[in-house]
Order: C-alpha cells, then sequence, then structure tokens
C-alpha cells in the first residue's frame, strides 16, 4: 500500500492541475489565444485552432489520469504537454523575449516567463514519471485514498504558493527597472 501512495498523490496533483489550467484557458479563451500569439512559434492561422486544442487536451488528459485503462495515455501526453511549454519557455527566454506571460493562470494573474517556470515544469515532469513508474492506486484501499488526496491537496497549496512567489518576483523585478 505504502509504495503506491506517491503515485496516487502524483496523479491526484497531475489530474487537478490540468484540470483546472485547462478550465481557466477555456473560460478566457480570447486571452490564452492572445497569449499563445505572443509566444510568436506558430503560424498565426494556427493559434486558434491550438487555443482551442490545448486546453481541451489538458481537461482531457486531467481527467483520464482518473481512470485506470487511460491512466497512462494521458500521462504520456500531460508529459508531452509539459515538455513543449518548457521549450516553448526557454525558446522565447533565449530570444530575449522573457516579458511575456506564461499563460498559466489567466488575465489578472499574468506571470512573465522565466527559468523557475522551467523548474516548475521539470518537477511536474517527474512527478508524471512517478506516477507511471510507481505502482497503482488499485492496491492502496479507501486509508490509501484519504491519505493520497490529503498529500496531494498539500502539494497543491505548494504548487500554487510557490506560482505566487514566481509571479511576485517578476513583478518586483519589473517595479525595480521602471521605478
Amino acid at each position: 500500500m505504502l509504495a503506491a501512495l506517491p503515485a496516487t498523490m502524483a496523479t491526484l496533483l497531475l489530474s487537478y492541475l490540468f484540470v483546472i489550467a485547462g478550465w481557466q484557458k477555456l473560460s478566457t479563451f480570447n486571452y490564452f489565444q492572445q497569449v499563445l500569439a505572443d509566444y510568436q512559434i506558430l503560424p498565426k492561422s494556427w493559434v486558434p485552432l491550438v487555443a482551442r486544442t490545448l486546453p481541451l487536451l489538458e481537461v482531457g488528459a486531467g481527467l483520464a489520469l482518473l481512470v485506470p485503462f487511460a491512466h497512462d495515455p494521458a500521462l504520456m501526453l500531460l508529459t508531452v504537454l509539459l515538455a513543449i511549454y518548457s521549450a516553448a519557455i526557454a525558446l522565447n527566454i533565449l530570444r530575449g523575449r522573457s516579458e511575456i506571460d506564461c499563460g498559466c493562470a489567466g488575465p489578472g494573474q499574468e506571470q512573465a516567463i522565466s527559468a523557475w517556470l522551467i523548474v516548475r515544469n521539470t518537477v511536474l515532469l517527474s512527478l508524471a514519471l512517478l506516477a507511471r513508474t510507481m505502482p497503482q492506486a488499485e492496491t492502496i484501499g479507501a486509508m490509501g485514498w484519504v491519505v493520497g488526496l490529503l498529500g496531494a491537496v498539500l502539494a497543491a497549496v505548494i504548487y500554487h504558493s510557490s506560482n505566487q512567489l514566481i509571479a511576485n518576483r517578476n513583478l518586483l523585478r519589473r517595479i525595480a527597472q521602471h521605478g
């Protein structure tokens, strides 16, 4: 039972994060479409289609993590998405375009891209790999699910707190630059 707890926590956390992220992007579609265009990676004609598809993939994969037969394919999809997001952030940082919004939090909570976001995505990638390699949750029983859920909630609080610290750091840097 104990060996499956880390995988259960990782699965529940990733499910929550991707369902919330995808839903936020869907509910602020025009904003997300502009953020996606700001990355200047895709041809302009592709941006509307990709802006509609990415959030659906995130929500679908987040929910599929909770379905035993879809768990592994969903983890593979989330791993690919995280790698793409990290590559897009890294490419724009290398281009000197670090002031664009990452698109992670939505309007009113803009967060400039930074190396910290690549670190965050690497941690999420590690969790996806952990969830893939550890024994699955079918073996943990009701108490294991409760402990797994509590662990996932604690991890979500840490995740959101870390995101806020990154956003605050970026905001303070902009304030210092503009006096």
